[in-house]
């Protein structure tokens, strides 16, 4: 009896031992520096329906791991736009994560937001007491608790202030709370996952004050993301659905929000020409002068099995957001060349694409500006 005891016992320590090991935050990790995540981002219509043509994507890249803010942090830096520019993009955000024992936690900080104002004093000032209130969210939160028991919520963060809308100040809450569901099974490009499942619930409510007693919230507006995580691969995909922030109760009506689906991709890899071409007939040449100021001229040669159908040639941003359409008209078969004038056209100094698209081919080049 007694060694059937010590057998159960030990069977019952093994079980927890490795349960406990399987929800390590540190297991969800890739644990390999410069790891590359490819995500594609679809909007959501008000049904929840997806709008793929307005897809986005995003690289996201394992860089170091430092001390910050007092915790051991993975650093994550990311980049995200049109997929046929995001290759050559900078990375322009820098994401945190630490993971101590069954937990993993994000921080929240607006550095990078300052980075965009270059110092300017006067802009930040403009922000007002807005600028002061993120500021004084900067901190570690502990989102994703792995040990947590399924639709346990669980508080990550509470604030309540008053916001001054000309004469009209509203008290209001802000609030984040967030709790573990069943794992799911989830079918990706890159492999199927038995994934821990997260619901973070983003809540703004107007609060009516009635002393001595508590507030009461009233919900405007409640984002519920669902977050899947997969061992040694981390986030791979989330949803935030679309949603109503409902302002009535401050007779400012209803608006409805568009969510989003992200979800982890294979490596994009983008050869010269980015969609089907032919090389020998169908060519658009690198821009000269590049880099150029103010001008710098454009060829590019149509051949006649695809001539005398609409041509475009434009210009967009290193988000992949067009700047200028320069012609979408028909097109007879030649060699052509097209001035661009930057002063013209009201183009700063920075890196741009330009794509030119004649029915089912296409291709684009990067060019430079600097003034």
């Amino acid at each position: 009896m007694n060694n059937m005891k010590i057998k159960i016992l030990i069977i019952l320590i093994t079980f927890i031992s490795i349960n406990n090991f399987c929800q390590q935050a540190v297991d969800y990790f890739p644990n390999q520096l410069g790891h590359k995540w490819f995500f594609k981002t679809v909007p959501l219509d008000t049904l929840n329906n997806e709008i793929d043509s307005l897809a986005l994507y995003q690289i996201d890249s394992l860089a170091f791991e430092t001390t910050y803010n007092q915790k051991e942090a993975k650093v994550v830096l990311s980049k995200s736009g049109a997929e046929f520019t995001l290759l050559e993009q900078p990375y322009i955000d820098t994401n945190y994560v630490s993971l101590s024992g069954s937990t993993g936690s994000l921080y929240f900080g607006i550095t990078d937001f300052d980075s965009l104002f270059n110092g300017n004093d006067t802009l930040i000032a403009g922000l007002g007491s807005l600028y002061t209130l993120l500021k004084s969210f900067e901190k570690w939160y502990d989102i994703y608790k792995f040990q947590s028991s399924v639709n346990l919520q669980y508080q990550v963060f509470r604030y309540d202030t008053t916001v001054t809308i000309d004469t009209l100040t509203l008290p209001l809450r802000f609030e984040v709370k967030a709790k573990r569901v069943a794992d799911k099974t989830l079918e990706t490009e890159i492999g199927t996952f038995n994934c821990k499942v997260f619901i973070q619930t983003f809540q703004l409510s107007y609060l009516i004050l009635i002393s001595p007693l508590p507030p009461i919230a009233i919900p405007l507006l409640t984002l519920n993301d669902s977050v899947w995580i997969a061992p040694n691969n981390w986030i791979v995909q989330s949803i935030t659905p679309s949603t109503k922030l409902d302002l009535s109760i401050l007779n400012f009506g209803s608006f409805s929000l568009p969510g989003s689906k992200r979800i982890i991709i294979n490596e994009i890899v983008l050869s010269e020409q980015d969609n089907k071409v032919e090389p020998k007939s169908f060519s658009l040449e690198q821009n000269f002068p590049n880099p150029f100021n103010p001008s710098t001229t454009i060829r590019f040669t149509i051949p006649s099995t695809i001539a005398e159908q609409k041509a475009s040639l434009k210009i967009f941003d290193v988000l992949g957001v067009e700047v200028v359409e320069l012609f979408n008209e028909l097109k007879s078969h030649g060699n052509y060349e097209y001035q661009i004038d930057a002063e013209n056209l009201k183009l700063s100094s920075g890196i741009y694409f330009y794509k030119l698209s004649m029915g089912q081919y296409s291709q684009t080049k990067k060019m430079i500006l600097i003034k």
